[in-house]
């Protein structure tokens, strides 16, 4: 309420009040000792305020009281003994505040009713246990005396450092649900009769203690258990069968005990009768016996299955791929026989799957490629023999592969360097043969290979040097020959290579000493000869790595021979390169005069569009989301079959058009894969350029000029527009002329034409380009070599025929010319016509000399150096310089700068000397490169803050990073181009406080060590590419105020992806969790979290709970009710509900959060009615629950979120009138309630919302007339679409209320743009893509086809998916059987005037448009028209409409 003062000692007079709260505002002072006079008083409410001083002691006189909550105040002092004799007292709470002293030890006597009690937060010491909270300071046994409190719902005292044993008073508590006793040291054995005493008990954890004995049987008779953790005991004797009488078990930890089974295991066979188990963890523990086949009846609710280290032996029984919902199965290191089951591809929804250090045998299933969802596979340490299934290609989400100590053999398939996310891949220990192929450059993704002990003969693949990520390569104990590939010096993250024990020759490249990562090497074992390096990383190495080659040579300490020097090979090569390259520009300049000849003679010239800022240019995912607002419906402009389409603003200020797949929609990748080929293939002044794409597993985006004026859909179907018969005959004419460009292109660069002969029904000319690429593209195409002339002025394309080179230049230089243009002034390379057009945009952009590119950047980074001491820049950084040459500056060979060493300023690798140095701040900078890691050895070191920069590379691994680094507590790396993965080492920081690390491309998942952080305030990472869980040791961050991780890839089971815990955050006060892949549940948790003020949950697969059988008892986020003792109510189990009330996807306790000012739920799977405890979040400003499954009506307190400015409830399945009460949300500027199917009237009311600048209630069932008044004045027709029962003013396009018939008229002015075919080129691309075989007898028939069906869609106005197209009747056949005489009756009544002496002109107009059409759809594909004639045709009738002034 927001109520402040002091509370006057006047209130004693208030002799008959029986409720006092005044909750949640901000009255001070201290307590006036006048309370205790009001003997009537039942609940005393003073949470949430500043009071201070001590409690007084005559609050003991209450003695009705039932409740007493003085929590989140500033008490001193000690709790008065009184309040212990108050014996009606049913809730006591006096959590944060700064209370000291102990309990009395007789503190229960008296408390008969007590249900609910919580200190925590305080600073209370003494001897009863720890179940008050870390920031008490409780220690010992747990005493006796809670067995008294016959109503205790909840028992929670964890980590608390408690010993001796659990008192056996406490499992005769029958109101008890939950017992936590998680991580402390007790010992003892649990009561044989423990579950008899606790009935009602659904929540058991006593997992991390030194417990021993057996488990009892009788814990059967506790039937509602539904969570069972004993883990990590000593537990010993059988596992007991009765766990299978638990009925709702959902959980059952039994890991890391001596429990034991018999050799039937027949606790497996029992737990077949708990249907709603779906965690079972069995190991390590010594069960030993044999998996019966009644595992596979076992719930088919199971996500995860452990039975690591039992020393289980047999088969896997092939019923084990009855377990379908199975998400994580391991049964590493057992004594396991017999093969791989073929049903193990049944496990559709598997993501990690163990089978290791066992000794099965027989070959790897290939019903194992079925797993399509399958992250980690681990089947190393087998006896697993024949190849590796080439179908492991399809498998794209694998990020893990070990087959390792295996006795596999036969080849590499090709088809395993197809997995370009692959991060660890091992081989090794096998009897794996044949040579390496270049295709291993293709797993850019990865950073570990090890390919050692195998029998791989031939040459290391040069392509092995691209693999930018790996940290890890061995290829050790092969059969290796040739040279050391000198691409292994762009391995720049590389902390161990091992070439040992083959026969590599030549000298150890140089290049390797920029690998400033690496900390081992092994070449020894080889014919390696020459100069061993001695710079960078090899200044470390010793002898060791080099021994037994005798050929190598160089200094004293590698124990070798001292080296003789050599010819310069540079010499070699100017004398007998250069002439040959000389002569090879000679040929070009030629051919240069030649083409430009018989450029000038063509018919039809190909044309490269240049126009301004439509070049090609990369663009990342990441300036994707920037650019459209994170995908924000303001930015959304169009929706298709298979996407939406965002306008978007580029940081340069350059607008797009972004066309975004919607992957989940069935035949979208196959629609993007269309569109990619069709807008390749097409470049012309008339369609829309193809500015980029983005395309990764889980993305796939076409980024494309942006039209101001809208596309051909909005133009032709729109209420507001109407075009004419020659803006229409326009947009078609251009349309044909660039599908006829297309085809010509295809005919310049192959040299043949659709009609040849070798083009057939089962081959057209587009077929056999693509299937020639890039197999065989000197056969395919007569075109070999091309030189690109990148002057800045003079933008040439040379072709030169096939000759004497042919076949001779390495293969990689295809791909270099697109990844790396620019690198020489003139570029020969082997290339076809697809490589061509994925080129044009990026090489003919690009400039002449990119030197100047980094002598520019190294140019700005001085201009930001702000201390030079020595004055050495001045000096020495000029133009008359070269800029290799400059103080500090390294360059590669083909001059580009790869490092900088800056003693005394900027950034720098030798600053060991600046020992005091507190903060190292380079913000918004240009700095690129790695982060020195000398900059780790400051132990003086506060603040890192590189943030807004450059940088690349990975943070450093290094187990001691964090050693030297004791004071730092800010580390800021973010906006930067870091990659790899977070050092778990990083969480030895441990005064950490503010970890920044977003906007960079780390991956992995976030290590669990992370909640070791126990100072962290903030931690940002959203923004990369992590992946996994949510690590649940981030509930130990008691002292978290922000948590950022949105924008990233993290993801988990369906039974929750976000910690349960969560609620252990109290002093949370953002929460950013969106855009990433998390399901399941939102914790009821998240209501302790209190002072909560932004909750971003949006754009995820959250579910919720969803509730089916009526009367089972489900979790509950109703906690205010609850009688728990305890700090953290989520640990003790779940409170029960009447499942009745139906589904409940967002917590009720969601609700509670009563200081939230921002909550974005939009874009999930979120359903259920919408609670009127809404209503409780008074001080919300902004409520997104967009893009869901909600139903049911609006609620009516929705009204009393007075500071509510943004409100989004659209796209979801809301019924019922809009509240009137809405007219209350005054400050609202922002309401969408579009895409439901919401009732009734528009409330009058809402012209009362001065501030709404902003309205959209369309496409629901509204009826009755528009308001006019306030803010509707400004509203236009857009608010209110797809209402057909709305009526009201003209503007608003509605017919008009009370029966009056006027019909308002305005004909919009046409806007088109200079390139008119504004067309959404899906048609083209699915029409091309769902063409039979028999029907694509040439890309150009092809073609004519789909145009055809544009043609008659923009002159009949009827889409071909119009619901009155069946397979019986086509738009082509409507066409066909309404033609010649029907004309009329088909074409858009828009172009019809009134007068009927125009009709006939009319009907031969539409006539000869529709015969065109109708030859371009023609059955067989040799009688349709060529484009070539339909662009000839069109222009003829054009022609025609102007002479005789018709249509």
């Amino acid at each position: 309420m927001g109520l402040t003062g002091t509370i006057p000692k006047e209130v004693g007079n208030l002799t008959y009040l029986t409720s006092f709260n005044i909750s949640n505002n901000t009255f001070n002072g201290t307590l006036p000792r006048e309370l205790g006079l009001l003997q009537r008083l039942q609940s005393i409410n003073l949470r949430a305020n500043k009071l201070s001083g001590s409690i007084p002691a005559e609050i003991g006189n209450l003695t009705k009281l039932e409740e007493l909550d003085f929590g989140v105040n500033d008490f001193i002092g000690e709790i008065p003994a009184s309040i212990f004799n108050i014996s009606s007292l049913q809730r006591l709470s006096l959590r944060n505040n700064s209370l000291v002293g102990t309990l009395p030890a007789d503190m229960c006597n008296n408390l008969y009713n007590l249900g609910f009690l919580s200190l925590s937060f305080n600073r209370m010491g003494g001897q009863i246990p720890s179940s008050l909270d870390r920031y008490n300071n409780y220690d010992g046994r747990i005493p006796q005396e809670l067995g008294n409190l016959f109503n205790l719902e909840g028992l929670g005292i964890s980590s608390s450092n408690l010993v001796g044993s659990i008192p056996e008073p406490i499992f005769n508590i029958s109101s008890l649900q939950s017992i936590i006793f998680t991580n402390n040291s007790l010992m003892g054995h649990l009561p044989s009769s423990m579950g008899l005493g606790l009935p009602n008990l659904e929540t058991l954890f006593l997992g991390r203690n030194e417990l021993s004995g057996i488990i009892p049987s009788s814990i059967s008779n506790s039937t509602r258990l539904s969570r069972i953790g004993l883990s990590e005991n000593m537990f010993t004797g059988n596992i007991p069968p009765s766990f299978g009488e638990l009925k709702f078990l959902r959980s059952l930890n039994l890991g890391y005990n001596k429990l034991t089974s018999e050799s039937e295991l027949p606790f497996v066979t029992s737990l077949a009768n708990c249907g709603l188990l779906e965690i079972l963890v069995l190991g390590p523990n010594p069960i030993k016996g044999t998996l019966p086949k009644s595992l596979g009846n076992l719930s088919t609710s199971l996500e995860l299955l452990d039975a690591t280290s039992c020393q289980i032996k047999g088969v896997i029984p092939a019923e084990i791929g009855n377990l379908s919902n199975l998400v994580d199965l391991s049964l590493v290191d057992n004594y396991l026989t017999g093969s791989v089951p073929v049903t193990i591809g049944k496990l559709v929804k598997i993501q990690s799957l163990k089978i290791s250090n066992t000794t099965i045998e027989g070959t790897i299933p290939d019903s194992i490629c079925d797993l399509t969802n399958l992250v980690g596979l681990d089947l190393s340490k087998n006896k697993l023999s024949g190849s590796i299934p080439s179908c492991l290609k399809n498998i794209h989400s694998l990020r893990s592969l070990l087959l390792d100590n295996n006795q596999l053999s036969s080849i590499i398939p090709m088809t395993l360097w197809s997995l370009g996310d692959i991060l660890i891949l091992n081989l090794s220990s096998n009897a794996l043969s044949g040579s390496l192929t270049q295709e291993i450059g293709n797993i850019k993704s990865v950073t570990q290979l090890d390919l050692s002990s195998n029998q791989f003969s031939g040459s290391i693949p040069s392509t092995t040097g691209q693999l930018q990520s790996l940290k890890e390569l061995n290829f050790s104990s092969n059969r290796l020959q040739a040279d050391i590939p000198e691409s292994f010096g762009g391995l720049l993250s590389l902390e161990v290579l091992d070439l040992s024990q083959n026969s590599l020759s030549g000298n150890i490249p140089k290049s390797l000493e920029k690998l400033v990562y690496l900390k081992y090497l092994n070449v020894s074992a080889n014919k390696l000869s020459g100069e061993i390096p001695t710079e960078g990383p090899f200044a470390n190495f010793t002898a060791e790595p080099f021994l037994h080659n005798d050929g190598l040579c160089g200094v004293a300490r590698f124990h070798v021979s001292s080296c003789r020097h050599t010819i310069s090979t540079k010499h070699k090569f100017l004398y007998y390169g250069l002439p040959v390259i000389s002569s090879t520009i000679l040929v070009a300049a030629f051919i240069i005069v030649l083409l430009r000849h018989r450029n000038k003679n063509r018919k039809l010239p190909i044309q490269v569009d240049s126009s301004p800022g439509v070049a090609y240019r990369r663009i990342s995912y990441h300036e994707i989301l920037q650019a459209t607002n994170n995908l924000s419906e303001d930015n959304l402009i169009g929706r298709g079959s298979v996407g939406l389409v965002y306008k978007g603003i580029l940081s340069d200020g350059m607008v797009l058009a972004i066309k975004v797949f919607d992957l989940e929609q069935q035949g979208a990748s196959k629609s993007f894969d269309a569109e990619c080929e069709v807008m390749r293939n097409i470049r012309h002044r008339n369609l829309v350029k193809v500015i980029s794409s983005c395309s990764n597993v889980d993305f796939r985006a076409l980024v494309l000029e942006y039209m101001p004026n809208g596309n051909l859909d909005k133009w032709l179907y729109s209420h507001n527009h109407c075009l004419g018969v020659l803006q229409r005959l326009d947009i078609v004419i251009d349309v044909a002329t660039a599908l006829d460009y297309g085809i010509l292109l295809m005919e310049t660069f192959t040299r043949k034409k659709p009609t040849e002969e070798q083009f057939t029904e089962e081959m057209s000319m587009t077929r056999w380009v693509s299937e020639s690429f890039p197999r065989a593209v000197i056969q395919a195409s007569k075109l070999t070599l091309i030189i690109l002339e990148l002057s800045p002025g003079d933008r040439v394309v040379l072709v030169v025929e096939a000759g004497e080179t042919e076949g001779k230049l390495p293969h990689k230089i295809l791909m270099f010319l697109c990844h790396e243009p620019g690198v020489m002034d003139y570029i020969v390379v082997v290339v076809d016509f697809l490589m061509v057009l994925q080129c044009f945009g990026a090489c003919l952009a690009l400039p002449m000399n990119t030197n100047f590119t980094d002598e520019s950047a190294l140019l700005a980074l001085k201009a930001n150096i702000i201390s030079d001491p020595d004055n050495i820049l001045p000096k020495n950084w000029t133009e008359g310089i070269p800029f290799c040459n400059w103080f500090g500056i390294s360059c590669s060979s083909d001059k580009r700068v790869t490092a900088w060493n800056l003693p005394n300023m900027g950034l720098r690798e030798e600053i060991s000397e600046l020992l005091n140095l507190k903060i190292s701040a380079f913000a918004f900078n240009k700095l690129s490169g790695t982060i020195p890691a000398a900059i780790f050895n400051i132990s003086s070191l506060q603040s890192i803050i590189f943030r807004h920069n450059s940088l690349y590379g990975t943070l450093p691994e290094y187990e001691y990073m964090c050693n030297n680094l004791n004071n730092l507590n800010k580390l800021y790396l973010h906006y930067n181009e870091l990659s790899g993965t977070i050092p778990s080492s990083l969480s030895e920081c441990w005064v950490m406080q503010h970890l920044a690390i977003e906007r960079n491309r780390l991956s992995g998942s976030i290590p669990r060590a992370i909640g070791n952080l126990t100072k962290l305030e903030e931690l940002y990472l959203p923004g990369n590419y992590f992946n996994g869980l949510i690590p649940m040791e981030m509930s130990n961050l008691r002292d978290l105020k922000i948590m950022s991780f949105s924008f990233n890839e993290l993801t988990g089971p369906v039974s929750g992806s976000i910690p349960r815990d969560i609620g252990n955050l109290s002093m949370l006060q953002v929460s950013f969790l969106g855009m990433n892949e998390l399901r399941g549940k939102i914790p009821s948790s998240i209501s302790n979290c209190s002072k909560l003020a932004t909750m971003d949950f949006s754009n995820n697969l959250l579910t919720g709970n969803k509730v089916e059988n009526p009367g089972v008892r489900t979790e509950s986020t109703e906690w205010t009710s609850s009688k728990v003792l305890g700090i953290n109510p989520q640990l003790f189990g779940t409170i029960t509900e009447d499942a009745t009330v139906g589904n409940k996807s967002i917590p009720s306790s969601v609700w509670n959060l009563k200081d939230i000012l921002i909550l974005n739920l939009s874009s999930n799977y979120l359903s259920g009615p919408l609670s009127p405890d809404i209503g409780n979040m008074k001080v919300i400003t902004r409520l997104d629950l967009s893009g869901n499954q909600f139903w049911g009506s609006i609620p009516n307190s929705t009204g009393e979120l007075l500071n509510l400015i943004d409100q989004n409830t659209s796209r979801n399945r809301l019924q019922g009138p809009l509240p009137q009460s809405l007219a209350n949300l005054v400050s609202l500027e922002v309401l969408d309630l579009s895409q439901n199917s919401l009732s009734g009237m528009i409330p009058e009311s809402l012209e009362a919302l001065l501030y709404l600048k902003y309205l959209n209630v369309s496409f629901n069932s509204l009826s009755g007339e528009i308001p006019t008044g306030g803010p509707f004045a400004n509203f236009t027709a857009e608010s209110f679409m797809q209402n057909d029962a709305l009526c009201g003013a003209p503007r608003f396009r509605v017919g008009a209320c009370k029966d009056d018939q006027h019909r308002w008229s305005r004909k919009p002015k046409i806007l088109l743009s200079d390139n008119s075919a504004i067309v959404n080129y899906r048609r083209f691309s699915h029409c091309v893509a769902q063409m039979p075989k028999e029907q694509e007898a040439s890309s150009s028939n092809s073609f004519s086809a789909c145009y055809g069906i544009l043609l008659m869609e923009v002159f009949t106005r009827k889409k071909p998916t119009h619901e009155q197209f069946t397979e019986g009747m086509t738009l082509s056949h409507w066409v066909s059987k309404s033609f010649p005489g029907g004309v009329l009756d088909i074409v858009d009544i828009n172009l019809l005037k009134k007068e009927k002496e125009e009709l006939s002109l009319k009907e031969q107009c539409f006539s000869s448009i529709m015969k065109l059409a109708l030859e371009c759809t023609r059955q067989a594909s040799e009688e349709r028209i060529d484009m070539e004639n339909v662009v000839s045709r069109l222009h003829k009738i054009k022609a025609k409409i102007h002479e005789d002034v018709i249509c």
